[in-house]
């Protein structure tokens, strides 16, 4: 499974994006907050790896 940022909304495959809130969509739930913040988290330790590894 590839964790990918809001940018990749509508990707198919074995693509996880998070909840995006468009304009005109009422505000995201309470479940999509809490699951797009368990996302960041382990894209955030994903990002910090990369990170560590180039420098």
């Amino acid at each position: 499974m590839t964790f990918a940022d809001k940018g990749h909304q509508g990707a198919r495959g074995s693509v996880c994006a998070p909840f995006k809130r468009c304009r005109f969509r009422p505000k995201l739930s309470r479940r999509q907050k809490a699951v797009n913040r368990a996302h960041a988290k382990i894209r955030a330790r994903g990002e910090l790896a990369i990170a560590t590894l180039k420098t």
